[in-house]
């Protein structure tokens, strides 16, 4: 999406018709005789209430001498007019930074738009300054020198900002610009190097490291303790509810339910920061993917402690409870599930 800057055609029409009506009006009163008015005064006020531009002494006695000929406002308006037709910024190095795209022009009068790319043909005050200076040499000739110093004064004082940036436009439209853009998902493997050392960066592989930076933010780490919390509670209850009414030696006590429960957290809470280890050797050992080092994890430590101080019939109910949570953590893998299992 484009920044939207508005362009103002009213600055130039409005200078027109500013210069030529005082220009007029202002020679008129050269036909005009009457007693006892001072039409040099007159004029001085029509000129500072028109114009509002302060001139020298000899600046105004230029002007009286010339009657005010409307050649000289034709000749500020013919060198302004160009200039204000291709626009006119504040400052260049102010631009939006997206301008460097390109940038919508929108007429805020005839609401028509047009895009524009860099090199830019408007200008800022200071290039067209500068191009007006460059363009009196122009008027000496039809003018004089006199004359066409005081048509460049007027130019630059008709010299205004016509292209501003819309802020709350551009914004607006790059919102739902975002709001129709369909999101695109990237399929990582546990374990999968996106970037090697050495490897050319791409656009997609920051897509890819932003989203998981993203992904492990305290909030979300903080919604998947909670969900594997529960996860656990709701599967343990279920376990032990159907054990003890279908299997008779499990039949445990506080402090038995207590010692497994401790085993399993711990158990579970070993294979997480085993997890966090392969990460690192997978970055170290580029052969070897890190998703395979998790098979080196003894998850059958703890149905043998509990088989040892319980009973055959509750380590295999804790096998499988480990066993399902270990696949969960690891991104819900059946295969790792029946490879725990089995280990078992």
């Amino acid at each position: 999406m484009l920044s939207i800057y508005d362009f103002d055609p009213a600055v130039l029409s409005d200078s027109e018709n500013r210069v030529r009506s005082t220009f007029e009006s202002l020679a008129a009163s050269f036909q005009k005789k009457e007693k006892g008015v001072d039409q040099s005064a007159l004029r001085k006020k029509g000129w500072d209430a028109s114009m509002r531009l302060p001139l020298t002494q000899r600046e105004w006695q230029v002007l009286e001498k010339e009657r005010f000929n409307p050649a000289i406002g034709e000749a500020a308006l013919k060198i302004i007019a160009p200039i204000l037709n291709r626009g006119v910024v504040n400052d260049k190095e102010l631009l939006d930074p997206d301008a460097e795209k390109g940038i919508t022009l929108r007429n805020i009068q005839t609401r028509g738009v047009r895009k524009s790319f860099p090199p830019y043909t408007f200008m800022d005050l200071k290039e067209a300054r500068a191009k007006l200076r460059a363009q009196a040499g122009l008027l000496s000739p039809p003018l004089g020198k006199e004359a066409s110093a005081v048509a460049l004064k007027v130019a630059e004082h008709l010299l205004r900002i016509n292209l501003t940036f819309n802020k709350n436009e551009t914004e607006d439209k790059k919102a739902d610009a975002k709001e129709k853009v369909t999101p695109v998902y990237f399929q990582i493997k546990r374990g999968e190097v996106i970037l090697r050392a050495g490897d050319r960066v791409q656009e997609e592989d920051l897509s890819k490291i932003k989203a998981l930076k993203k992904s492990q933010e305290s909030t979300h780490l903080l919604n998947i303790l909670i969900g594997f919390g529960l996860l656990i509670s709701s599967s343990s209850s279920a376990f032990y509810q159907f054990a003890t009414q279908n299997i008779r030696k499990v039949a445990l006590s506080q402090k038995d339910l207590l010692f497994c429960a401790t085993t399993l957290l711990g158990t579970i809470a070993l294979l997480k920061l085993f997890q966090l280890s392969t990460d690192v050797l997978g970055g170290a050992f580029f052969s070897i993917p890190s998703s395979s080092y998790l098979y080196l994890f003894p998850i059958a430590t703890g149905a043998m402690l509990v088989r040892i101080v319980l009973n055959s019939e509750v380590a295999i109910i804790f096998a499988l409870l480990a066993s399902y949570f270990s696949a969960a953590l690891m991104g819900n893998q059946l295969f790792y599930f029946i490879f725990t299992f089995v280990e078992v």
